[in-house]
């Protein structure tokens, strides 16, 4: 999962225009699994937009869940 502001997908192309939320969404779907690290998905940004730099706060996150907690067995049978 990715928690991220706007400024990761209001990249102004150079035609002037913007980058749009749903072309984000379509670029981490698409590659999602090439992605090794956040620098990854960052440079993918800049590669898709041609844009070498942000100009809007630019913040990403990603949170992976684990399939098992791992206090799961000392917190059996409360």
């Amino acid at each position: 999962m990715y928690v991220f502001s706007d400024g990761v997908y209001e990249v102004e192309l150079p035609d002037g225009t913007l980058w749009k939320l749903n072309d984000f969404i379509n670029l981490l779907t698409r590659c999602n699994h090439d992605f090794l690290n956040l620098d990854d998905v960052l440079a993918a940004i800049k590669t898709a937009t041609a844009s070498q730099s942000f100009t809007d706060d630019c913040s990403l996150l990603e949170i992976n869940f684990a399939s098992s907690h791992p206090f799961r067995s000392s917190l059996e049978g409360y």
